[in-house]
């Protein structure tokens, strides 16, 4: 593993990374290494944040599957018993958990800053028509779907997602999690520098074409740096951490990790 890992970082094919395996509750490895910055001066250190992308569906779903465990809300509740405008009331709690609810798309048009604005994006989507019959088909929504559960979480609760996630999960926990992030976070985010597909948004018409579309969420045609917690083309991006709180003898620096 060590070496594996070492590999990656040696040839280039990772700038930086991290990697924490827990066997039957004991931390067995924890390996991190290279840069966390694009101009390859800064080392990824234990609590170097990273984007996760799509890895935050399954946090957003965590929130809504509390709601539901506590009995604020139930898998097959009609969408529109908690919000009201939704305008679709076949589709269920279930549906927009398990990608089965045909809202792969927000409305044509929208610009790239409506990632900013939540009540827009929100809005529009509680007025699109599914793409498909409800509980028919399952789709990914690809760019949809923190947007639904967070509101979901929102009317049920109260609290925002990125609230409900910190006070209900994050903190209890102690994971160092977010959807939002505060500037000392961001201070502590990898610059993500990714080798995009020729032709990310596919056939024009489809239905990625689609999904990807409106926001325009296409990056830019030249390589460039992201930041984690600054993704105005994506939906809000999930962070995690290497807790260096555990044992001594887990760890590997950047420096080792490179040896190795």
């Amino acid at each position: 593993m060590r070496s594996a890992f070492s590999a990656l970082l040696g040839s280039g094919a990772e700038t930086g990374a991290a990697l924490t395996v827990i066997h039957d509750g004991t931390v067995v490895a924890e390996l991190y290494g290279g840069w966390r910055d694009a101009g390859l001066s800064e080392p990824w250190t234990p609590d170097t944040l990273a984007g996760v992308y799509s890895v935050g569906k399954p946090v957003a779903a965590l929130c809504v599957l509390l709601l539901v465990a506590r009995g604020r809300l139930d898998l097959d509740d009609p969408v529109t018993r908690h919000w009201p405008s939704f305008s679709v009331p076949s589709v269920t709690v279930r549906q927009l958990l398990d990608h089965t609810a045909g809202l792969v798309a927000f409305p044509p048009g929208l610009p790239a800053t409506a990632f900013a604005d939540w009540d827009l994006l929100t809005s529009s989507l509680a007025a699109t028509p599914p793409a498909w019959e409800p509980g028919t088909v399952a789709g990914e929504f690809a760019l949809t779907y923190g947007h639904p559960l967070g509101e979901l979480v929102r009317r049920v609760d109260g609290r925002t997602l990125g609230t409900f996630l910190r006070e209900e999960i994050a903190v209890p926990w102690d994971l160092d999690l977010a959807f939002g992030l505060s500037p000392s976070q961001i201070a502590r985010c990898a610059d993500l520098v990714p080798a995009w597909p020729a032709d990310p948004l596919g056939e024009p018409g489809s239905w990625k074409h689609r999904a990807l579309s409106s926001p325009p969420a296409r990056p830019p045609r030249r390589s460039s740096t992201v930041h984690c917690g600054a993704l105005p083309r994506f939906p809000p991006s999930t962070c995690t951490a290497r807790r260096p709180r555990w044992p001594a003898s887990t760890r590997s620096s950047p420096r080792s990790s490179r040896r190795a």
